[in-house]
């Protein structure tokens, strides 16, 4: 009787944290809260020592986009949905420390995913990625 006890006390308290914890799909802490305007106008979103990072999804399913260093893991920026534009700021001294990085992005289920070349900054703070319809036609612009 007692461990049928401990059985189920052990099962609701793993029940209970399974229902506390966050999200799969929480939002990455390098999303800032902005509208697609502010991003076609070129306004800057990020402070000064943050890069701006905005995403054109046209393809017809929602992307995940990450930021990928060679010597770090990828760094997820969050999901953009189809039709919609992302604003991600990432700090500068990623970029200062680490150089160069790639852009990542692909959706659940698919199969085709897109891996840009390495982008150098040198001394700029705004990064576009468009991701199109057919992700191999997708393209990146510094400015």
């Amino acid at each position: 009787m007692t461990r049928a006890r401990i059985l189920i006390s052990l099962a609701s308290v793993i029940l209970a944290a399974g229902c506390a914890s966050a999200p799969s799909h929480a939002t990455s802490p390098f999303y800032r809260e902005a509208g697609s305007t502010a991003a076609k106008a070129g306004v800057a979103v990020a402070p000064d020592m943050d890069i701006t990072i905005v995403v054109h999804n046209e393809h017809s399913r929602p992307m995940r986009v990450w930021v990928d260093w060679p010597e770090l893991r990828h760094f997820f920026l969050g999901q953009v949905e189809s039709g919609d534009v992302g604003i991600f700021q990432v700090p500068r001294v990623l970029v200062e420390q680490h150089g160069p990085f790639c852009f990542h992005a692909g959706a659940s289920g698919l199969m085709d995913e897109v891996f840009t070349d390495a982008i150098d900054l040198r001394g700029k703070h705004w990064v576009e990625l468009s991701l199109r319809k057919v992700l191999a036609h997708s393209r990146t612009r510094v400015r």
